[in-house]
């Protein structure tokens, strides 16, 4: 994808840079643990963790499975597009199992940018499922909303995905607090990120995040009065959610 953030990371700053070493317990057996490494994502770890994201990510995250991206061949190149190039603003997390052999094995990632309110539009981009996501984006993240925040610039995730091996561990939420230490190192001290699932809203409450807008599922449809996002049960809405620091 021909596309480019105003952001540009500085070349000089330790890039990739540790963030935390942590233990994380099993919520299930308490006497199991594992510890991880929260870090910058390297350059040569795109594609793996494109691989990761696609397998574990888009047919579990509501919008984009009810929506059908992993289905549709066109949303699906698009995304993976998409992912590829907020890899290369050089902003996301993930998160390391370190093996006793020295391998290491991804157990969780975020995908950052940093939004600039001049940054280019979003190209045209191929896919249905793809135009609902860009719609839905467009209404729940409004610029009148944006430019009311009187923010030049600030943090937006793309995307927090855990391995279905660990979830229940408190991976995710070390992974979301971690974008704090994040943007203290590149001096940007606001994030927006939109929460589609509980699981993640409650983290987001507990972390101070405050709720700057939110969209019904149940109530969210397109020009011919259909569910944008049918099925999805589990959660009531999904909430774009702020923290500043």
């Amino acid at each position: 994808m021909d596309y480019k953030f105003v952001f540009q990371r500085a070349t000089n700053d330790g890039f990739p840079v540790v963030y935390k070493e942590c233990e994380c317990k099993s919520k299930a057996n308490p006497e199991k643990s594992i510890r991880i490494k929260i870090q910058d994502v390297p350059t040569d770890l795109h594609e793996e963790l494109v691989d990761f994201m696609v397998k574990y990510y888009l047919p579990d995250e509501p919008v984009a499975r009810t929506t059908n991206v992993v289905g549709e061949p066109d949303s699906l190149e698009t995304y993976k597009a998409l992912f590829f190039t907020v890899l290369a603003q050089n902003l996301s997390l993930v998160a390391f199992l370190d093996k006793p052999d020295g391998t290491r094995e991804i157990v969780g990632a975020q995908l950052y940018t940093v939004f600039s309110l001049d940054d280019p539009p979003l190209p045209e981009m191929p896919g249905v499922a793809i135009q609902k996501l860009k719609k839905f984006i467009y209404d729940i993240k409004s610029e009148e909303l944006i430019v009311g925040l009187n923010l030049y610039q600030h943090l937006q995730d793309w995307g927090l995905c855990v391995s279905p091996t660990y979830r229940g561990w408190g991976i995710g939420e070390v992974i979301l607090s971690t974008a704090n230490d994040l943007g203290i190192q590149i001096g940007v001290r606001a994030i927006l990120t939109i929460f589609t699932v509980i699981n993640s809203q409650v983290l987001a409450d507990r972390l101070g995040y405050k709720e700057l807008n939110r969209i019904v599922y149940k109530e969210y449809k397109d020009e011919e009065g259909n569910l944008v996002f049918p099925g999805e049960d589990k959660t009531e809405a999904i909430r774009l959610m702020m923290l500043t620091f």
